[in-house]
């Protein structure tokens, strides 16, 4: 067992046991991490968002999809196919039937 000595303003040294504590000795506010994002928001463009309606009328909202799928000659029908290989294996796990999709619509376009 260590012993710590310190200066006591009045009266001589005395021993303490385990380590010393000093409370200005903390994280300074420069040093901490930034704060947490809300939760939803997209600020790099990772992710297209989705409307998915199938054939039941049933609607789920605000699918994720690989931005990196999408743009290109095909436009937005890589989404299609990353939904329903999503849907494939959510209905695996679960063990209800697949849904079939009626339509995809991005979050945000305007409607023709």
């Amino acid at each position: 067992m260590r012993l710590n000595f310190f200066p006591i303003p009045f009266g001589p040294l005395r021993a303490v046991t385990g380590p010393l504590f000093f409370f200005d000795s903390g994280v300074l506010i420069d040093e901490k991490p930034p704060m947490a994002k809300k939760p939803g928001t997209n600020p790099k463009g990772e992710f297209a968002f989705f409307n998915v309606v199938y054939e039941d009328d049933s609607q789920r909202s605000n699918r994720r999809v690989p931005a990196e799928l999408l743009g290109g000659l095909d436009g937005d029908e890589p989404a299609r196919g990353y939904i329903m290989e999503q849907d494939r294996e959510i209905a695996e796990k679960s063990g209800r039937p697949q849904l079939k999709i009626k339509s995809i619509s991005r979050v945000g376009a305007k409607k023709k």
